[in-house]
């Protein structure tokens, strides 16, 4: 008898601890797909952390121009490619919205992705009046502005094949930049 109960509670102990692994393994995978980024296009809302980003538009230029200045890439085989967009802060604090110098782990900042595999983040121009990067926003307040990446002319200037992924707190929302009906350059 004693070898019966023996039996039966390491079968009941074996089937515990593999259903265990097995709700683990689960649970893995259910956050796998949680974590999985979601790619938005031009005109939905990305919402994430304290944050709705909204990117309106997107095009590639050589320079821009502001009413005192006119900016143009540091190195001439580059072009910028200028984004439209508008944020809003949801939380209950003043923040700043893609900081020169972000901190990955509390600061929302973005990346210019090219052709899946190169990455480019915000350029500074200062004293660009409608810039959006290192911008404050107050609570429940939100901001209209342009966000400027240089990336390589040898890129090319169709915006079909780039995202801009925004990123907080490992959390990561990707935008893709393809407009609806836009015709690729013809060289």
């Amino acid at each position: 008898m004693k070898k019966i109960i023996t039996l039966i509670c390491v079968l009941c102990l074996s089937v515990c601890l593999s259903s265990c692994g097995e709700d683990a393994s689960n649970k893995d995978a259910s956050k796998e797909t949680e974590v999985k980024d979601t790619v938005l296009q031009i005109g939905d809302i990305a919402s994430l952390d304290d944050w709705e980003v909204v990117i309106e538009g997107a095009e590639v230029v050589q320079s821009v121009e502001d009413q005192f200045a006119v900016f143009t890439p540091e190195e001439t085989t580059d072009q910028y490619l200028e984004v439209s967009a508008s944020v809003k802060n949801k939380g209950s604090e003043r923040r700043i919205f893609s900081p020169y110098i972000p901190n990955e782990k509390t600061d929302t900042y973005l990346e210019l992705i090219c052709k899946e595999k190169y990455k480019y983040t915000p350029n500074t121009l200062l004293g660009y009046a409608d810039a959006l990067d290192n911008v404050s926003v107050d609570p429940l307040s939100t901001k209209t502005g342009k966000l400027h990446f240089a990336f390589p002319k040898e890129l090319g200037d169709s915006t079909d094949d780039m995202i801009v992924r925004i990123i907080s707190k490992g959390e990561k929302v990707e935008i893709s930049l393809k407009q609806v009906g836009s015709q690729t350059s013809q060289s």
